[in-house]
């Protein structure tokens, strides 16, 4: 729960992010760009009261992070325990999995993020990370779709041969493995951005002599245009496709 580990003390953290690894459901009540709705819940101390319109997975969430309005105007990140106290009304979307709802408080018991003075900038670094991890997903379907599609042109055959060992297939398919190779570097660029807020400790896989000290012919590597990266990327992947093509044909 990113809010919760970028807004909330230790001892905060402790009360509610071991339900998580227990496999209970949090979420975030909040909007999901950059407008605030005209009107948020209010935070009176102790409960919550109001609405939130559009909750990712608001059917299923224990616990959430709500962006509130205080008693004295100020906006701020609450945390809120749904056991009690709150309607869902589910919402049809078009990502059934996320199971989107209407949550509405009704002297629902929630507190304060006690590590968050400015609710606004934390919410921006939460939508931000939110930003790299659905990229990260996005990026393992298309992974996933690509390993479909190139299992099936192994084993499909037309005229006596795997249909993969055709250029019209294998190109097609090492175009969709260079595009997610280029993703995968950006993405992953971002995940280690400079902004302590922004950086995921996620793993990089790195060559083995990434740790050596440059040679000359590593320095001219670098200094190699992204087409010619590109290209070669594509390359390799065809050869490397063309040849188990060729062994499942036989």
């Amino acid at each position: 729960m990113q809010a919760l580990l970028l807004g909330a003390s230790e001892a905060q953290q402790l009360r509610w992010l071991p339900r998580v690894a227990d496999g209970a459901v949090a979420t975030l009540a909040a909007p999901l760009d950059a407008n605030p709705p005209v009107v948020l819940p209010r935070f009176d101390g102790k409960t919550l009261n109001g609405s939130v319109p559009l909750v990712a997975d608001g059917e299923a969430a224990v616990f959430a992070v709500v962006l509130a309005e205080a008693a004295n105007g100020q906006t701020v990140l609450v945390v809120a325990d749904l056991a009690a106290g709150v309607r869902r009304r589910r919402l049809a979307t078009i990502d059934p999995s996320r199971g989107f709802a209407e949550l509405v408080f009704e002297a629902t018991p929630a507190e304060v993020l006690d590590g968050c003075a400015d609710a606004a900038g934390l919410l921006q670094w939460v939508r931000d990370r939110a930003a790299i991890l659905v990229a990260f997903e996005q990026l393992g379907g298309a992974d996933t779709a690509l390993a479909m599609a190139a299992a099936y042109a192994r084993e499909r055959k037309a005229f006596g041969r795997a249909i993969g060992s055709y250029q019209g297939i294998k190109h097609k398919l090492a175009d969709i493995y260079t595009r997610n190779e280029m993703a995968r570097a950006r993405i992953a660029t971002t995940a280690r951005g400079r902004s302590p807020a922004m950086r995921l400790n996620f793993p990089v896989r790195r060559p083995e002599h990434a740790s050596r000290q440059p040679t000359r012919s590593a320095t001219r590597r670098r200094r190699t245009s992204r087409p010619t990266v590109v290209w070669a990327t594509r390359g390799r992947w065809i050869a490397t496709f063309t040849t188990a093509a060729r062994a499942s044909s036989r």
